[in-house]
Order: C-alpha cells, then sequence, then structure tokens
C-alpha cells in the first residue's frame, strides 16, 4: 500500500480535503493528515492524537472516529459492473 502524507492541512479548505480524499481513494493510497479539527472522516477511520501531560508524565490519548458515509456496493444488483463514480 502506498501512502501519502500531508502536514499543515489547517490551511486546506474542505473542497481540497474531500480533493485528497478522493485522490486516494482512486489511487488505492492511504493518507496521514497532521490535521486540525475540521476534518471530520466521511469515509474510512479517522485516528485522534491528543497529547497531554499529568504530573510530568506524557500521556497519548488515541480515539477513533469511523466514517459516516455509507459504502457503495460492490456490484449493482442484476450486473456484473461495480457503480461508476461520478466526477
Amino acid at each position: 500500500m502506498r501512502l501519502l502524507f500531508l502536514d499543515e492541512a489547517a490551511r486546506l479548505d474542505a473542497r481540497s480535503i474531500a480533493t485528497l480524499f478522493e485522490l486516494c481513494e482512486r489511487l488505492q493510497m492511504q493518507l496521514i493528515i497532521a490535521a486540525p479539527e475540521n476534518i471530520s472522516p466521511e469515509k474510512g477511520t479517522t485516528y485522534k492524537l491528543v497529547r497531554k501531560v499529568f504530573q510530568n508524565t506524557e500521556h497519548v490519548h488515541v480515539v477513533g472516529l469511523r466514517g459516516f458515509a455509507p459504502q457503495l456496493p460492490e456490484t449493482l444488483p442484476g450486473t456484473d459492473e461495480a457503480p461508476s463514480q461520478a466526477s
């Protein structure tokens, strides 16, 4: 699997972020973003890492968020073809 790493995603608007997600889906790449909280998972899983210091000990809390977009079917009923993506 190929990976795409992106830092400073806070500078991207929602349309640019959606374009990145689409690019990675089409090329079967995994996207890893250092991003602000304005990115919500529509597809796949987003992991949020929060670093906290408590009594001179550093802790990292990891929370996984599942995407909320419905999964497309593998094939259309009655056909052998997968549904096409609109551009």
